[in-house]
């Protein structure tokens, strides 16, 4: 039922020949130009291709109606002469009530808009959403009919395996019934019209050039998604999750063959440079060792958290170890995970919650972290929840303290099953900053920030707690944008109104209920629960 994607020409990355699945493409692939000409149905003469009368042709004019041909056609046309949209300054979201998308007018594509709304709110625009879930039932019906109903529609799958992915042909029938949607009925009609059209025109010129849209990285990205989600179907059969689970490890095999290329990449290019000092060669040397020697596992955590690009995938995991090892010292190298002893220093911080883990997930699946501004505000030098910053020096906490802490809370957040599955939310609360505390702390906002640059999983959104009214937002932001990527700017929330407001819009909007936020930004996860579950750690060794 379904077709495992023959591998055909191979790069030495080990994925096929299509350019577009490298890193180089995927920055080209979202703008550009389908240039080529659909093979036409309507345009044909189905009179002159076959005799007036003839079975063929009459076997097509049952299946589909001359309205219809041009239909299909013009949607053929359309997609292909005018390709995805050049990449102008399209709005994430729009304002309302409590909430302000940050920097909301990013140069970004369509795709890129509807990944960042569906990280940010936990589920896809509705029309993504609607089109994803009829293209579901499609897939799980055509393996639902028998195989002489489906010979054309297979072989046309070991032609375009990406068939349910990116192809107009198949997009059509999704679009026939605007409101209720007959998913077996869909699935008959396409075998119906892949059988009629190879019966005319023949497989030369039923498969022709222009026939298939050309595939971009999104969409390679949204045919593995797709497979991903027949693997946790319950109801698709269990013939079609076996295949799906095969085209998964196919694909995991081949991409970490690429990844295993790309560290061999960067070992050969370390070698010839000379502007490092003998002990910090020595570290990068270590740190792309341990990138070669982690776990499949691992190396698919990175992998999804990269798109799939293999050689971004390859860089965060060697930015990940370096890191370790930069903060943990030589040990690291041996444990690969950290434990409260290794958190000397830290204490403080860790009573300040400087960040912390809420006891749940959200409505979607995703954890949640909270980082809290812990310098003191005047007039609280006093308080449990802040520390002057001259007391922070006395201490002598600094920056890498701050990241060790972060490091922590990603690790203990990964713990979780569903975390590594859904990825994490951040707040930032920022409630009480001053502009001179904020200045003074951007080195620590720099080192925490790395931090999530190189963690195995997804950060979803940012939410960003301010003060009502708060003066100097923009320059608030302006900081914040200026330590972390573009990807992350697209993925931050502002909240400026009274704690209530904020509160009702995280629930209603983005599905972050009050039982998993803390009391002091408007939940009911009391301190106490964070000193029970900081201490349950410590007495287990973690």
């Amino acid at each position: 039922s379904r077709v495992i994607p023959n591998p055909g020409n191979k790069t030495e990355a080990g994925y096929p020949s299509c350019k577009l699945m490298s890193e180089e493409s995927s920055e080209m692939a979202p703008c550009r130009r389908r240039q080529r000409r659909p093979h036409s149905v309507a345009n044909v003469d189905v009179a002159k291709a076959k005799p007036k009368g003839s079975k063929q042709a009459n076997v097509l004019n049952d299946a589909l109606s001359l309205s219809y041909k041009a239909e299909i056609d013009t949607i053929l046309e359309k997609r292909q002469k005018e390709g995805p949209p050049s990449p102008d300054e399209i709005d994430t979201a729009r304002a309302s009530g409590s909430f302000e998308v940050a920097h909301s007018r990013l140069p970004m594509t369509d795709d890129e808009v509807a990944e960042a709304h569906e990280d940010i709110f936990g589920r896809p625009p509705p029309d993504v959403a609607r089109s994803e879930k009829r293209i579901l039932a499609l897939e799980r019906e055509v393996g639902r009919l028998p195989k002489s109903e489906r010979k054309a529609l297979t072989w046309t799958l070991r032609k375009h395996p990406l068939l349910f992915a990116n192809c107009p042909h198949t997009k059509m029938f999704l679009e026939l019934d605007e409101k209720d949607f007959d998913a077996a009925s869909a699935a008959r009609r396409l075998a119906k019209y892949w059988e009629s059209r190879r019966a005319v025109f023949g497989d030369k010129m039923c498969y022709a050039p222009g026939t298939f849209t050309e595939p971009v990285l999104v969409d390679y990205r949204r045919f593995y998604a797709r497979t991903l989600a027949i693997v946790n179907d319950s109801d698709t059969d269990e013939m079609a999750r076996d295949d799906a689970k095969k085209i998964v490890q196919i694909i995991h095999d081949k991409k970490l063959a690429a990844i295993d290329a790309c560290l061999q990449q960067i070992e050969n290019n370390a070698r010839e440079r000379e502007d490092e000092t003998a002990e910090d060669a020595d570290l990068k040397a270590t740190a792309r060792a341990m990138a070669k020697a982690s776990p499949y596992e691992l190396k698919v955590q990175f992998l999804q958290v990269e798109n799939m690009i293999e050689a971004k995938a390859a860089q965060r995991m060697v930015k990940y170890w370096e890191t370790g090892l930069r903060l943990f010292g030589p040990g690291f190298e041996q444990r690969k995970y950290v434990t409260l002893e290794d958190m000397q220093g830290c204490t403080e911080l860790f009573k300040l919650g400087l960040m912390r883990l809420m006891p749940s997930e959200d409505d979607c699946g995703r954890s949640i972290l909270i980082y809290r501004n812990v310098a003191a505000k005047e007039g609280h030098e006093e308080s449990t929840l802040h520390m002057t910053e001259e007391r922070l020096l006395q201490l002598g906490i600094n920056e890498h303290h701050f990241a060790k802490v972060v490091w922590y809370m990603f690790q203990a957040a990964l713990e979780r099953n569903l975390c590594r599955q859904h990825g994490l939310v951040v707040f930032i609360d920022l409630r009480g900053v001053t502009l001179k505390h904020f200045m003074n702390f951007k080195a620590h906002r720099q080192a925490t920030s790395s931090i999530g640059d190189c963690m195995p999983v997804k950060i979803r959104a940012f939410h960003c707690l301010l003060d009502h009214n708060h003066s100097w937002w923009r320059n608030l932001l302006g900081g914040l944008f200026s330590v972390v990527n573009a990807a992350s700017k697209r993925r931050f929330v502002v909240h400026a109104c009274d704690m209530e407001e904020n509160i009702e819009e995280l629930s209603k909007t983005f599905g972050i209920k009050p039982d998993n936020l803390p009391v002091d930004i408007g939940g009911t996860v009391d301190t106490e629960y964070f000193i029970q579950w900081f201490e349950g750690r410590r007495a287990k060794g973690f």
